[in-house]
């Protein structure tokens, strides 16, 4: 998990690797997603259209891949009028048509979890990181994300100790 340039190198050189991490997310998503809900049926073909056009389904994927390769990757969903990303997510003001797709980002290109911690024991999250901070390689420029708006993807479980010593990622599956 730690050894980022082997890990690479058998994803994009030995099949076997690549099959090991492609084909489970793959079958996870093959066949899209039905809703079966009271909401009207024109509503549920809007989420259909939206999905498509933001390129959802190919960033799951992707961030399903990272995630089993790497120990782990995030997913940022992208809310207009919701652009302050270290404020916590607002369900209450999302409007219609605010979802604009997703950001994803694996655990080494620049995803660390902040050192403050979730204190809320009513939280789900209780005794995470409060905050990740996403670093862009080329200007160095950081954003500091509010755990609410991250989608986390972790690798395979580890023990406590062990997934704090991985900076709460999980191992990546060539590792096992």
């Amino acid at each position: 998990t730690w050894d980022y340039m082997t890990l690479n190198t058998l994803y994009r050189n030995n099949w076997i690797a690549k099959y090991i991490i492609d084909k489970p997310a793959n079958e996870m998503l093959k066949n899209g997603f039905e809703i079966q809900s009271q909401i009207d049926p024109a509503r549920v073909n809007d989420i259909h259209r939206v999905y498509r056009k933001t390129r959802t389904g190919a960033k799951l994927l992707e961030a399903l891949k990272w995630s089993r390769l790497y120990g782990g990757a995030i997913m940022v969903p992208l809310i207009e009028g919701q652009e302050d990303l270290s404020a916590p997510l607002d369900l209450e003001t999302i409007m219609p048509d605010a979802y604009k797709g997703c950001y994803v980002v694996d655990r080494w290109s620049g995803v660390s979890p902040s050192s403050e911690i979730v204190t809320d024991i009513g939280s789900v999250d209780y005794g995470k990181p409060e905050y990740y901070l996403v670093t862009d390689d080329t200007t160095g420029a950081s954003v500091k994300i509010h755990h609410s708006r991250v989608v986390k993807l972790v690798g395979r479980a580890l023990p406590k100790w062990e997934e704090i010593a991985e900076n709460y990622w999980g191992a990546s599956e060539l590792e096992h």
